[in-house]
C-alpha cells in the first residue's frame, strides 16, 4: 500500500493537544532557550590601508577644494617615481611644512591663498610641474 500526501500524519495542534501537554512543552522550550539571545560574535575589523604610525586610529575628514587643487595633489603624489604616495600623504607633508613656519608666515601664506591665488593659477602651476616632469624623464 503506498502512501500518498493525505495519508501522512498530521502534527498536533494546541487545539488537539491538552492543557497540560501544551505547558509541559513550551516550559521546556523555554528552559533551552538561553534568557538573552546571545548577540553574534563580530570579528575585528582589519584596518586597511596604511599603518596609523602609532595612532589608534585614522579618521576620516571631508574637505572642499576647486578641481584644479585636487589635479595639483595627485600631481605632487606621482612626483617620485619610485613610491605612489596619496593625496592624504600630500596633504599631511603640506600640513607639517606649514606648521614649522611661524604664526605670522601661516597667517600670511593663508591670506595670500585666500585672496590672492586662483584656480588659473593652480592650473599653471599643475602643468608647470608636468612640463619639468616631462623634462627630467
Amino acid at each position: 500500500m503506498s502512501k500518498s500526501m493525505g495519508d501522512l500524519a498530521k502534527r498536533k495542534t494546541p487545539a488537539d493537544a491538552p492543557a497540560a501537554e501544551v505547558e509541559a512543552a513550551e516550559a521546556q522550550q523555554q528552559e533551552n532557550q538561553p534568557a538573552t539571545p546571545a548577540a553574534p560574535l563580530r570579528n575585528p575589523v582589519k584596518p586597511q590601508g596604511r599603518p596609523t604610525r602609532g595612532k589608534s586610529k585614522i579618521q576620516s575628514r571631508t574637505m572642499s577644494m576647486e578641481d584644479e587643487y585636487i589635479e595639483l595633489i595627485d600631481m605632487l603624489a606621482v612626483i617620485p617615481r619610485f613610491d605612489k604616495f596619496t593625496r592624504s600623504d600630500v596633504i599631511r607633508a603640506a600640513i607639517f611644512q606649514l606648521s614649522e613656519k611661524s604664526p605670522a608666515e601661516i597667517e600670511e601664506a593663508i591670506k595670500l591663498n585666500i585672496e590672492a591665488v586662483n584656480a588659473n593659477d593652480v592650473s599653471f602651476r599643475t602643468e608647470e610641474i608636468k612640463r619639468k616632469l616631462m623634462g627630467k624623464s
